[in-house]
Order: structure tokens, then sequence, then C-alpha cells
């Protein structure tokens, strides 16, 4: 009796909520009720091909809008009556369908260019002038969120910041001379363009809030166009998070520095430098863990709650049964 007492009590311990207690227990949580005036980004690099469904079900309910960006498979005038978009290689079969209505923002694979400007989708999102979020998350389809973590939603967030030049400031198309070309489009292009030379304006204000020093030379940088040129290490852009009250200069930002075809981890570390931000290094165990690798096809060894997030978990390390 006493025995049988035991595992009564234990089974008890994995009894779901009832509903009105989980109601209660949410809105009791301020993360959680952040998370409600958040909108999510999801990111893909590549054409869409499986688990939508899946990243519905794991964050449509948790946020106020779900957004996928990416490259999205053609679709035929009856594609709403299907429960796959065309090119999904006959359907999702592994994972749970695709929900329909869902919030979608089709890029081009030129603009997508193998994920290298995948914060275009910032910018994007940015024209769609939501009203009343606090802001807004983006984060690839391979990176596991984990929301319920608390998070400051008044500053920018990032993950690691790595020193150094880094390998893509030498790269030739999408570092330095990437940037350059955005900076020429401040004085040339654009030139005339009021809402580019507002934010022309607001960029010299964020770059002068504080000292800028470049890494290399140890000496102030006062020039703004100077600092934008300062390879100052780089951020891994899988996930990040933009509060509204920035969301209108890392638009503009996006938007210009993907003419200029400025690489996505640069881009992340410039705003993270220039904007008041919060970001993390190899030594910080509470972001979001990386796996480089033979680490990747066990994930699962390394996945704690307490993290913010992991990447990659590829979708398809989810059709595997019985290894977990």
């Amino acid at each position: 009796m006493h025995q049988n007492g035991d595992i009564n009590v234990r089974s008890r311990q994995w009894y779901f909520p009832a509903p009105d207690q989980l109601a209660e227990d949410t809105v009791e949580n301020k993360t959680l009720t952040d998370n409600y005036h958040t909108v999510a980004i999801i990111t893909n690099n590549w054409q869409w091909g499986i688990g939508m469904g899946m990243l519905q079900r794991m964050y449509e309910a948790n946020f106020a809008m779900v957004i996928f960006c990416g490259h999205y498979p053609k679709q035929g005038k009856d594609a709403e009556k299907k429960e796959y978009p065309e090119g999904m290689a006959g359907g999702d079969l592994t994972y749970p369908n695709l929900k329909r209505p869902i919030n979608y923002i089709d890029l081009s694979n030129e603009e997508v260019r193998w994920g290298y400007l995948m914060y275009y989708c910032l910018a994007k999102v940015e024209e769609m002038k939501i009203q009343n979020v606090k802001g807004y998350v983006m984060f690839s389809d391979d990176a596991i969120f984990n929301f319920w973590n608390p998070l400051n939603l008044d500053i920018m967030q990032g993950t690691k910041r790595a020193p150094g030049w880094g390998p893509w400031w030498p790269n030739k198309q999408f570092g330095w001379d990437a940037m350059n070309r955005t900076i020429q489009l401040f004085d040339g292009k654009y030139k005339d363009d009021l809402e580019v030379q507002h934010f022309v304006e607001e960029l010299k204000r964020e770059i002068g809030r504080v000292p800028r020093i470049d890494i290399i030379t140890k000496k102030e940088v006062t020039d703004p166009w100077a600092y934008l040129m300062v390879g100052d290490g780089w951020v891994i852009g899988d996930w990040m998070y933009v509060p509204t009250a920035n969301i209108s200069f890392v638009g503009m930002f996006a938007q210009l520095a993907h003419e200029g075809e400025f690489f996505h981890e640069l881009f992340a570390s410039k705003m993270m430098h220039i904007l008041p931000s919060e970001g993390s290094n190899d030594s910080d165990p509470t972001r979001i863990l990386f796996l480089w690798g033979s680490e990747r096809p066990g994930w699962a060894n390394n996945f704690t709650a307490s993290l913010h997030g992991m990447h990659p978990i590829k979708l398809t390390e989810f059709q595997k049964t019985g290894i977990y």
C-alpha cells in the first residue's frame, strides 16, 4: 500500500495543470505575458520544405503573431484548398499539417542569398507597421527558442559576440566592400530621400552616444562613417530581438545594408554595437548554445530548459525515432 502510494505521488507530478490553473499561472508570469505582446519571425535560408506546421504549434500560441519569412514554394490558384504548398515533396508526412491562414513574407532566392542577407526580414516586417507590440524576436527555423526564460525586452538582444575580424569582414563581396557600398548610398543614391537622411542623422547620434574604439588600433574613432568601417567582431545572427523603439532604425539599416549586400552576422554585430544591447560570449551559459561539427547529432545531450535556445537543431532530426 505504501509503495502504491509513492507511485501515485510520483505520477501526479506529471499531470498537466487544469486549464483554469494554467491560465492563472500564465497571467502571473511576466515573461509569458510579455511574449503575448511580442512578434516572432521565423526565417529559413532555403526554400521551405518541412516542419512549418510543427513550428506553428511550437510558437503560435505563445506570441502576438508568428511570421514566417523566406523563400516559399510556388503557389497555384487553388493553394488554399491544399494542405501543403506545391513543391513540398508531396507533403509534410512526419509533421503536423500546416495551418492556414499563415503570416508569410516571401523573399526571392536573390533577396535571401543563401541566408547571407536574412536580416532583410526585419526591413519587411517594419514596413507592416504592426501596432501595440513590445518588439520582434527573429530566429532561424533550426534554432530552438526557449521563450519561457526572462529577457530584457527594452533593449536589443543577441547571441555570441565573437572578437576580432572573423571570417566575413575581409570578404570582398559581403564584408568591408559591402559596408562601403552601404555608406555610399547615404550620400549618393539616397542623398535627397528625407526618410533615409532622417535615419542618417539618427545613426550619427547613436554612434556618438558612447566612445567608439577601433579594436585593432585601440584608438577612439570619432567619424561615424569611419566607425562603420571598423571590423568590430561578428555576431551569430540566428537569434536576435529588436524592441519596438528601435525597429524603424534597424529596419532602415537592414534595407540599406541589404542593398549594399552586407553580411548577416556583420549586420547583427553593427546593430548590437551601435544600439544599447545585451549579448553573450563563450562563457555565458544562459544564452543560445551553438553546436559545431560532431556535437550537432547529439543535441539532445546538451539541451537544457534554462538556455534561451540552441542552434542548430535540424527539423530532420525529429524524424529519427528511438534515439532520444
